[in-house]
């Protein structure tokens, strides 16, 4: 599931990473670089924060690496912990790149896993 999302990501194809989310899924981002400011989002705010960040001219790459997952003794949930690795490119030249410490909870709803909580530590280079 988390590399289907990391193609969707590439592909920008909200509605693939959409649908590996709860409804009630929330997304915080601790923004340390930013004086400490914490961005909090649901489900919709997260779509409409991709759609507008990819409508921008400009070449986003995403990639993770050392995914982790720890599943629960239950084995109706897990937590995972990866880290995200994002570049902004604009006519050739490297605006932004930033690195996330991303922890993810997964529950299994009707018997397929979903996101329900992720929770990044942004690194702003």
């Amino acid at each position: 599931m988390m590399r289907l999302v990391d193609q969707a990501s590439n592909d920008r194809n909200h509605k693939v990473i959409l649908s590996y989310l709860t409804d009630d899924a929330v997304i915080i981002s601790d923004l340390p670089n930013k004086i400490g400011e914490t961005l909090t989002m649901t489900k919709e705010e997260y779509k409409q924060g991709l759609l507008a960040a990819w409508s921008l001219p400009m070449q986003m790459t995403y990639y993770t690496r050392g995914l982790k997952v720890k599943l629960s003794a239950d084995k109706q949930s897990a937590i995972t912990t990866q880290t995200v690795l994002e570049t902004v490119v604009h006519n050739g030249r490297l605006l932004a790149s930033a690195s996330t410490k991303e922890t993810s909870e997964v529950v299994l709803v009707n018997g397929k896993p979903k996101v329900r909580r992720i929770e990044g530590i942004v690194s702003v280079k």
